[in-house]
């Protein structure tokens, strides 16, 4: 796939712009809720730093480098630009290891303020050591692969390099493996939770928007099996638009669960504006949970709120379940 220049760039505008959306839908949350910001989103926040540089170091191998135009294209600077487009290659890498991790660090401190139940924490807490883990291995990888470094974009240099085929396999396949963990890992408990059915499902589908970043990463790993080493520039391009989807997806997937009461505003809003409010609608509040009331109907409806109690049933032989209540913030 060849585009232009102008189309190149325009794909990382949409990342950006997409990334700073979702960082600032998620403040602009926490603020109405009136809630500090906490350990999830500050790795968001950085998370969305890593997005945008990454989107910008394109921006620039794009301009200077050639990247996804033809090697044979390049001009009389080719050797040059091919060498710049290495040394971006690894700058670039460990940029998308601390944003992949940083996305996936964010939803597991979430899990674990969600569910309180003591296993599923020190199973969360596993999967945080084993995410930290896997950003040093990738950090390790990209800065080790050739003694001295030099040597990837300079061969004429003593020393050796290892298999670069493998690690660029290793950088899709093993962020797969982990989203498809973290897309499973709530729904065991999710779904023994006191709660209606249909309140269930649409949490497994929040929860289960992981799988766009597995999907994200089986396509890379597609792309990674007929990478061409001799066509450098045009091999980087796919696995860049990749690579920056992948933090994109993971920054809104994090984000998902925090967005209600900024969409509930812009509702809300919205309504207002274009006069779609019943005047026999009123609204009162409960401590700080905020409800919507039809005067036709005595029921209230749930139109807010900043904190939920759910409850995980246990069965407990035949004397039925015992209840174990876990507080969770900020779930839709």
């Amino acid at each position: 796939m060849v585009l232009s220049v102008g189309g190149n760039i325009a794909v990382f505008v949409v990342f950006m712009v997409v990334d700073l959306f979702l960082c600032l839908a998620r403040l602009w949350s926490r603020w109405l809720m009136k809630r500090s910001l906490r350990v999830d989103d500050y790795l968001i926040i950085f998370a969305t730093i890593m997005g945008v540089a990454y989107s910008a170091l394109e921006f620039y191998a794009i301009e200077h480098a050639g990247s996804g135009q033809p090697a044979s294209s390049l001009g009389p600077n080719a050797k040059e630009k091919l060498v710049l487009e290495t040394k971006l290659t690894n700058v670039n890498g460990p940029v998308w290891a601390f944003g992949s991790a940083a996305f996936k660090l964010s939803i597991l401190f979430l899990l674990y303020e969600i569910f309180v139940t003591k296993w599923f924490r020190r199973l969360t807490i596993g999967f945080m050591v084993l995410t930290v883990a896997w950003l040093i291995a990738m950090l390790l990888a990209v800065w080790l692969i050739c003694r001295p470094l030099a040597k990837e974009w300079d061969p004429t240099i003593p020393g050796t390099c290892g298999n670069e085929q493998k690690l660029i396999m290793t950088y899709a396949v093993s962020p797969m493996i982990l989203d498809t963990c973290l897309m499973i890992l709530p729904l065991p408990v999710l779904w023994r939770l006191q709660m209606a059915t249909k309140r269930k499902v649409g949490l497994s589908i929040v929860f289960g928007l992981s799988f766009c970043a597995v999907a994200t990463n089986a396509v890379r790993t597609g792309i990674t099996v007929n990478y061409n080493h001799e066509d450098l520039t045009m091999a980087n391009q796919l696995q860049g638009i990749m690579q920056a989807l992948e933090i994109t997806l993971g920054i809104g997937i994090a984000s998902a669960p925090t967005l209600q009461p900024a969409t509930a505003a812009v509702v809300s809003s919205t309504r207002s504006t274009m006069g779609l409010l019943r005047p026999s609608a009123q609204s009162y509040s409960n401590g700080r949970t905020y409800y919507y009331m039809d005067k036709s109907n005595a029921a209230p409806s749930f139109q807010d709120q900043d904190e939920i109690t759910l409850r995980e049933l246990r069965s407990k032989g035949q004397g039925g379940p015992s209840v174990a209540s876990a507080r969770a913030s900020t779930l839709p």
